[in-house]
């Protein structure tokens, strides 16, 4: 028991000497340095707001004065700790006090001459300090937060602000530091006891036990000279047949292998062993009994047959051991049973006769084929015979696998592939006993002995031609789409625009017409005498006007003209115009100058080549097709359209704006198809999408967010027309399925009864999700509130928001709620400025770039609700929060540009995995697999994200960090 004590022991010893003198000597000097490095941190930061103010005052939105004062009002708010009664000081470089939380009575005062108790001049030593060194660390004692009577030694972090003569600063006390490393420590000490009395107990239990197996084995000893006496009784009676054989008599046989062979112990004494044998001279396991009997050398083990008393022959196999007793030799043998091993052998010889019978009536060719260069086939099945156009087996048999091969480098990729275990394909031109050639996909397993040396191959071959073929077709496809994108990207400067024709608004119609007919034009832009654009005319709007009211030629042009006129800046491109004129409906798009004033005019004519490539042929397809399998079909093309678009350096918002182009046609049908289907709707209703594609932001990567919202009707027919919405529901998501938009795994659906209700319900639903803001009714708030009709009644969504507007209106709990559930989604940046990555798969490290730009997507919602902005695309919030002076135009850039450039990976990373063959690719990015740049700009943009949500804590939690 020694041997467990003193190592214990030791070991003991060494953890309570590494402890006092190596781990608590780290733990002081690591939590000493980890607080030096948090005020340098906080003093950064709030050094930053003074050099942002100085950023206005420098660009003339604030005076030096305007812009000094706001510095102390944030300086002086700023507090942080457990308590919130850590602070921040500032002095001028005199010095004299700016501002300080807790001394006020210094504010403004010369602190030239002031002294902490020890004697140090405590200002005048940071003005050296500053002056030399530009920030840094000093040690002195002052007063512990607010309270005057207590004063400390403290620590602090200095740094000089140039432009204004400041120095700002924040410290530590050090009793309070030593205060939590004494906490530490204590509990340290308090577990390291713990694992020491956890030893000591554990030391007890080893010794126990090892007195517990010096007494057990003392008893298995005991056991043991009993076992002995009790060995014969258990060969006696051992499931298996026993046999002791001398000079060729049987000595033994156990009551096993007597009743299995018929005969008493006692017979068995008189019989020689040649007697159990079957006489069977050309049998090899004969010989092995004969030699066995004579003493000679035979396999340790070996199939036989043994012959009963009655003559029955049974199959066994015998593990024979040599033995001599003095100058006699002879053999001991353990007889084991095989009659049904045999039998089950019998059947699978039957089974394999089945096999073959099927490989035979198989539509791929099985073979199986020799080992060497000029291999032949040795099993073919009738498929492959007829594959190759042979009319009978032996034709393939008598002929190589070179003679089928078409071209000789095949041949060189045919042997060395096939030389490999791996169960690869081997994609080959062959040739039929015609001469006619195809395109075959081979697959191959080598077979090998027991000893592991190669016998044969085994293998399939199947006619992939028409695959081939369809391949080429796509790829071909692919390369009209890139010939299309050139033409796509061309700036509208480019094209020959039309001339723009002014009419005034007083303008008659009959003016008008003249006035198109003169200039030999279809369109007429209507502006005041102030220069200011109100409207359009165009023939379309002429022929309406005519057939709804019976148009007076003496009519103002005014009264019938279009508004709001649509228009493209000069260098947008031509897929920006066809997109631009899909969306809203116009056959006419205005083209302006640098300074925004409309030099030109495209007719939809203008972009015809678009109508012949993928786009526009892909929408064209969808909303004329005859059933949703068609659509379903149609839509596969979807993804590879968007990767050629990526691939060209399309805008991230056009490829998003495309994608929901389709989207929506794609649902438009497919709800057209399930109400064809299930017959007129019993009352009015709107088809919601929320999420992604409510926003119009969808990706390659998409799954489906909707619900329906009917009209109220009477209790008596409420189950009828619920009914019928949740089965229309049902049927459009699961085509949505079926044409790539996954289903949603939250459930968040209008398969959902939950999610197919009235609109009354639909307002319960909001009313609960606002005023009683648990957890999971605020994580609804971020799916469902991004809502938009998708089809139908487009009046319940206006109800829906103004709805919205008015329950949230002045609900600061609501917005406080649901700015601390959002702001701790924080972007995957560490503290040391590196990405924070997870293990994706078995050899992935990445991060979720849709989850980095979730904190943007949250701050546009929360500030859009806060100011009843019912946009629900993010650049459109921004912007209508730049448009209302909410957001500053400077931060408004960063935010776009940050949201732009996420998304911009976000798409390629994605159209990369397509390119790969992965048709479900996901929203992770491995950092290494970026530029250096593309991580400089992501951390920056990351960085910049945690300002986002800096200002978002403050306005709605009037936290200044996160919460």
């Amino acid at each position: 028991m020694g041997r467990f004590i003193f190592p214990t022991a030791v070991t003991i010893l060494l953890f309570v000497v590494s402890f006092f003198s190596i781990i608590i000597p780290s733990i002081e000097k690591n939590s000493m340095d980890r607080k030096r490095e948090m005020i340098r941190e906080l003093t950064n930061s709030a050094w930053n707001i003074l050099a942002k103010l100085e950023n206005d005052e420098r660009k003339g939105l604030l005076t030096r004065e305007q812009a000094q004062r706001q510095a102390i009002e944030q300086i002086g708010s700023l507090h942080y700790g457990q308590e919130m009664k850590d602070y921040f000081w500032i002095n001028d470089m005199h010095p004299r006090m700016i501002i300080h939380p807790y001394r006020t009575d210094l504010n403004g005062k010369d602190l030239t001459n002031y002294k902490d108790p020890d004697g140090k001049q405590v200002f005048v030593e940071f003005v050296k300090l500053v002056k030399k060194d530009g920030a840094g660390y000093m040690t002195y004692r002052w007063q512990w937060k607010d309270n005057e009577e207590r004063i400390l030694p403290k620590i602090s972090y200095v740094k000089g602000f140039t432009p204004w003569g400041w120095i700002i600063g924040t410290g530590i006390y050090i009793d309070d530091v030593k205060a939590e490393i004494g906490s530490i420590i204590r509990n340290l000490i308090e577990i390291s006891l713990f694992i020491l009395l956890v030893i000591t107990l554990m030391l007890s239990i080893i010794i126990k036990q090892s007195y517990a197996a010096l007494r057990h084995q003392q008893a298995m000893e005991k056991a043991l000279r009993e076992s002995e006496i009790k060995y014969r009784t258990l060969v006696e009676s051992a499931a298996e047949g026993m046999l002791m054989a001398i000079e060729g008599k049987f000595r033994y046989a156990n009551q096993t292998i007597a009743d299995y062979l018929e005969y008493t112990q006692d017979e068995f004494s008189l019989m020689r062993v040649t007697d159990i044998f079957p006489d069977e001279q050309n049998n090899q396991s004969h010989q092995y009994a004969e030699e066995l009997a004579a003493g000679k050398s035979v396999p340790e083990r070996f199939e036989t047959r043994l012959k009963t008393k009655s003559g029955t022959l049974r199959d066994v196999i015998l593990a024979a051991t040599p033995i001599s007793i003095g100058e006699e030799n002879g053999f001991m043998a353990v007889v084991t049973d095989i009659t049904k091993r045999k039998q089950t052998e019998d059947a699978l010889g039957e089974s394999e006769e089945k096999f073959r019978t099927i490989a035979n009536n198989l539509n791929v060719g099985v073979f199986r084929r020799t080992i060497g260069n000029n291999s032949q086939f040795i099993e073919i099945n009738a498929a492959f015979v007829k594959l190759f156009g042979y009319e009978d087996r032996e034709e393939i048999l008598a002929i190589t696998i070179a003679d089928l091969l078409v071209n000789t480098s095949d041949k060189k990729i045919f042997r060395s592939k096939a030389s490999a275990d791996n169960l690869k394909p081997i994609i080959l031109k062959m040739k039929k006993k015609d001469g006619s050639i195809f395109t075959a996909s081979v697959w191959e397993a080598v077979v090998r002995d027991e000893e592991g040396k190669r016998e044969y191959f085994d293998g399939i071959i199947e006619d992939i031609t028409e695959a081939v073929e369809k391949e080429k077709g796509h790829e071909k496809l692919l390369a009209e789409m890139q010939t299309a994108l050139m033409f796509f990207n061309r700036q509208l400067g480019n094209l020959s625009t039309g001339r723009v024709v002014v009419c005034a608004p007083e303008a008659t119609v009959k003016e008008a017409v003249q006035l198109m007919e003169s200039e030999h034009t279809d369109i007429l832009l209507v502006k005041n005498d102030r220069k200011q654009n109100l409207g359009v005319i165009t023939d379309h709007d002429l022929r309406k006007a005519l057939m709804n009211t019976g148009l007076n030629e003496q009519a103002a042009v005014a009264s019938i003209m279009s508004s709001p006129i649509h228009s493209l800046p000069v260098q947008s491109t031509i897929f920006e115009s066809w997109l631009t004129m899909q969306q809203n409906k116009i056959s006419h798009l205005f083209i302006s100058d640098s300074e925004g004033v409309i030099c030109g005019v495209i007719h939809s004519e203008d972009v015809v080549p678009l109508r012949t490539y993928s786009p526009a042929i892909l929408l064209w397809e969808i909303q004329n097709s005859k059933s949703p399998e068609e659509i379903i079909n149609r839509n596969t093309i979807l993804p590879y359209l968007i990767v050629s678009l990526i691939d060209s350096g399309a805008k991230p918002q056009y490829i998003n704006h495309l994608t929901t182009v389709i989207v929506d046609a794609i649902l438009q049908k497919f709800i057209e198809f399930a109400i064809k289907e299930s017959g007129e709707p019993p009352a009015k209703f709107c088809f919601l999408v929320f999420g992604s594609e409510g926003r119009r932001e969808q990706t390659l990567r998409t799954d489906q967010d909707n619900a329906i919202i009917y009209d109220d009707v009477s209790p008596d027919q409420e189950k009828a027309v619920h009914e019928y919405f949740l089965a229309l529901g049902k049927r459009v998501c699961y085509w949505l399925n079926e044409a790539g938009y996954a289903y949603c795994e939250g459930d968040n659906m209008a398969q959902n009864p939950q999610w197919c209700r009235s609109l009354s319900q639909w307002k319960k639903y909001f009313h609960q999700w606002v005023f009683k803001a648990e957890a999971e009714d605020l994580l609804r708030t971020k799916i469902f509130f991004d809502f938009r009709c998708g089809y139908g009644e487009g009046n319940f969504t206006r109800q829906l928001r103004e709805y919205l507007d008015e329950i949230v209106a002045d609900n600061n709990r609501f917005f406080q709620l649901l700015a601390r559930n959002v702001l701790p989604l924080s972007p995957p940046i560490g503290f040391f400025g590196n990405f924070v990555i997870e293990s994706v798969g078995e050899d992935k490290k990445a991060f979720d770039i849709k989850s980095s730009m979730m904190p943007i997507v949250d701050y546009a919602r929360i500030y859009a609700l806060k100011n009843k902005i019912w946009a629900t695309n993010t650049l459109e919030r921004l912007n209508a929060l730049l448009d209302r002076n909410i957001l500053k135009h400077q931060n408004h850039q960063e935010i776009v540009q940050a949201y732009n450039y996420l998304m911009q990976i976000r798409l390629r990373v994605q159209a990369e995995e397509i390119s790969h063959g992965r048709k479900n690719p996901d929203n992770y990015v491995n950092p290494k697999n970026l530029s250096f740049i593309e991580q400089k700009l992501l951390k920056e943009i990351f960085a910049q994200t945690k300002n986002f949500q800096a200002r978002l804590s403050y306005d709605f939690t009037g936290q200044l960090g996160g919460v």
